[in-house]
């Protein structure tokens, strides 16, 4: 199993990061104010989306990588390519001339949540019937992500998502997927997403939104409750739920059929559930068989503390790619979310998302040497 290959398709970017002033912004709005100029000191950039993010972590923390993307026929396609061939994995890439290839501008101000303004691009025209089905049936695991920001993938309530999930997995690969948030107003947004993501959860081995996503998605109103409750008081989505309603979210999709679920919680943490042990092992491209004790569980973890923060931006699909890559080396499951953990911390302390991640080994022995965890916890029940 673990000289297989993963596959990592759906959304890329490139990311266009502003570096601001060290320190704490007091008053971001302000900062923001229109007509006023904002000092920068810097830029960073790098891909973005699944695509990038996941799949050249993976390749840092020493994974066996297959890239399937779009990119645009335009500088910044020439970009993201020769960012992808900088690193050792195997690419499928197609181009168009249909559409431009995507970006973002992240504005990642020091003491905020990130800000994207995006550009889905060339994502809006990329169809699950152009992905190489012979170079996925050799793989071991099938990841995909950002369905909300690719126009064929959340047409139709998800259509072509739950076509290609079947397909993929009667060949026997492992499944994973990842969720982005619908723009609001957006298209997207009028997508029946607790539909979709119903549909499709019985053919997805591992599902890793995080609660946002997932609460945006399979519980709208009470999201928007929890949305409002986090601006009222400056914080993030993730810092206003509690555990109790993380795991109603879990217990749902097990409902549905899910079997592995890792629930990103941003700095709060993440939480981990499982189904039975007899669901467990019909998870495909060999990996069911070797999760030995990982039927029926649960797992709440908090975040390592990162040695500084620079950006938030894709911390979670850079933990999704150390939990991809540890279940495939066949970790214990316990080990395997702190990887994740870990990951996410190492991530934070960079303004790219994967440049400076280490090798899995890195973070096993970090983690064995007592790296000091985050003491900021998600809270157990609703005030």
């Amino acid at each position: 199993m673990e000289d297989k290959k993963i596959v990592v398709a759906g959304l890329i970017c490139l990311d266009l990061t502003p570096q601001f002033t060290d320190g704490k912004v007091t008053d971001f709005y302000e900062m923001l104010q229109p007509g006023k100029v904002v000092n920068a000191k810097g830029i960073t950039i790098s891909g973005g989306g699944t695509v990038s993010n996941t799949g050249l972590s993976l390749a840092r923390l020493g994974g066996n990588v297959h890239l399937m993307t779009k990119l645009g026929n335009d500088f910044f396609g020439e970009l993201l390519e020769k960012e992808l061939n900088a690193y050792p994995v195997m690419t499928t890439i197609l181009h168009t001339d249909q559409a431009d290839t995507s970006y973002s501008i992240v504005l990642a101000v020091p003491g905020y949540d990130r800000i994207f303004v995006h550009d889905v691009g060339c994502n809006a025209v990329f169809s699950w019937e152009e992905l190489d089905y012979n170079k996925i049936q050799e793989a071991g695991i099938f990841h995909f992500g950002y369905p909300q920001s690719m126009k064929r993938f959340y047409q139709d309530n998800g259509a072509e998502l739950v076509k290609m999930y079947q397909r993929i997995k009667k060949l026997g690969v492992a499944t994973s997927l990842d969720m982005a948030l619908a723009a609001p107003g957006s298209e997207a947004s009028r997508v029946d997403w607790k539909l979709a993501v119903k549909q499709v959860i019985p053919y997805v081995d591992i599902f890793l939104p995080s609660v946002e996503e997932l609460s945006s998605a399979i519980d709208k109103e009470y999201f928007h409750q929890l949305n409002q409750e986090a601006v009222k008081q400056n914080k993030s989505f993730a810092e206003v739920v509690s555990l109790e309603y993380v795991k109603k979210l879990a217990d749902t999709l097990m409902e549905w059929g899910g079997r592995i679920v890792l629930i990103k919680c941003g700095v709060q943490g993440m939480f981990l559930k499982t189904a039975s042990w007899e669901d467990i092992q019909t998870i495909g491209g060999g990996l069911g068989e070797q999760l030995v004790d990982w039927g029926s569980q649960e797992l709440y973890m908090p975040c390592f503390e990162p040695d500084c923060v620079r950006s938030g931006s894709g911390a979670g699909d850079v933990s999704i790619a150390a939990f991809l890559l540890a279940m495939q080396k066949a970790y214990p499951m316990r080990r395997c979310v702190e990887l994740a953990a870990a990951a996410g911390a190492s991530c934070v302390a960079s303004y790219d998302a994967y440049r400076e991640i280490p090798s899995l080994e890195v973070l096993n022995q970090r983690i064995d040497q007592g790296w000091k965890q985050h003491p900021q916890r998600i809270k157990e029940t609703e005030e």
